[in-house]
């Protein structure tokens, strides 16, 4: 909007100075006064809606506006997604097989209920086992002795047995237990279908969506060339007195819509790709920040060792005090004692204070 008021006001310049060059007329100067009011209207509206916005991200990580507002500026500006970023339907499904975290817990759960079931089959079957146990002992008067005899396998004991388990009652409890374990897995799977449902139709939106969206933003960039064009051919009449203010801004407002909806379509795009990147489950991939565990510990090692390799460059090391000066010489200069005399009385000496200089 900054452009748009700059525009306004040059048009309106170009109007007053052709008005009192007798070469137009007040009706175009009025225009021109519309014109710069409007946009200036839509400035402080589209101030105020970023400060807004500003405010919004001040709340988002977490900041203070107790110090005043906190100027928040974009370092960045929406770009094309490059062709090979977006790849074909089976190709991203199966990225999706391995790396999207919803399908992967799902995945998970189904195991488990798997392992549940098994277990669950396996409690309703007859338990037969069969046990044995050889031991050796030894007798004595005293723990000493007693000891001393293990070795000599005088006194063996041994056991064979065979333990059987049948559940008694029909196996009402594993029974049950096994119903139970059933229905967990069917809803696991369940889940699971319908989070292959949700991602498959997720990223069948998402490729399109894509690649339209990159459609929509280069038309915008003809328009924009186009009504720029047109902005500076309406310019050109105006100084040469063949069209109204009024073409002018209007070409102007033509392009500045070309212009919004150009920028609109470049976030639009950028959504669309980290939606298909949800969806797949390479946003940390993309980005260098998809660590195994084994990479994790890996370079954690390694700033621990760097951190240890020098010690010295950790420390702060404190300068020697320098040594004090030594204290300067005082000299004590006592006064002579002034003799007083009174009549009728002894003479008594007045007191003196000893003057110090330093």
């Amino acid at each position: 909007m900054n452009e748009a008021v700059k525009f306004a006001e040059m048009v309106l310049r170009d109007s007053q100075a052709r008005l009192d060059s007798g070469k137009g007329s007040e009706l175009y100067v009025l225009e021109a006064k519309s014109g710069l009011a409007l946009r200036k209207t839509k400035q402080n509206e589209a101030l105020q809606n970023l400060y807004d916005t500003q405010a919004q991200a001040v709340t988002l990580y977490g900041g203070s506006s107790k110090g005043g507002m906190m100027r928040i500026e974009a370092v960045d500006r929406p770009s094309f997604v490059a062709p090979e970023s977006v790849g074909t339907y089976a190709a991203d499904w199966q990225e999706c097989l391995t790396r999207n975290q919803d399908l992967l817990i799902q995945s998970l759960k189904l195991d488990i209920e798997d392992v549940r079931l098994r277990y669950a089959k396996n409690q309703r079957r007859l338990e037969l086992n069969l046990k044995a146990a050889y031991g050796m002992n030894g007798l004595g008067s005293s723990m000493e002795s007693a000891w001393n005899e293990v070795p000599t396998t005088q006194f063996p004991a041994w056991s064979v047995g065979v333990e059987v388990r049948i559940p008694l009652g029909g196996g009402i409890q594993t029974k049950n237990a096994l119903q139970a374990a059933k229905l967990s897995r069917d809803q696991a799977m369940f889940m699971l279908n319908s989070t292959e449902n949700q991602i498959s139709n997720a990223l069948r939106t998402a490729i399109p969506k894509v690649r339209t969206t990159e459609e929509i933003a280069r038309s915008y960039e003809e328009i924009e060339r186009v009504n720029q064009r047109v902005l500076d051919s309406q310019l050109e009449g105006l100084r040469a007195g063949k069209v109204e203010p009024r073409k002018v801004f209007e070409a102007e407002a033509d392009l500045f819509e070309a212009r919004a909806g150009l920028a609109n379509a470049m976030v639009q795009h950028k959504l669309s790709f980290l939606e298909l990147e949800v969806v797949e489950g390479t946003t940390l991939k993309n980005r260098g920040l998809d660590l195994t565990q084994s990479e994790l510990r890996a370079k954690t090692a390694a700033l621990r060792t760097a951190k240890t390799a020098s010690p010295k460059a950790n420390q702060v090391t404190t300068p020697a005090p320098a040594p004090a000066p030594a204290p300067a010489p005082v000299s004590v200069t006592v006064p002579k004692p002034t003799t007083n005399f009174r009549a009728g009385r002894d003479a008594v000496p007045s007191s003196g204070c000893p003057t110090v200089k330093g």
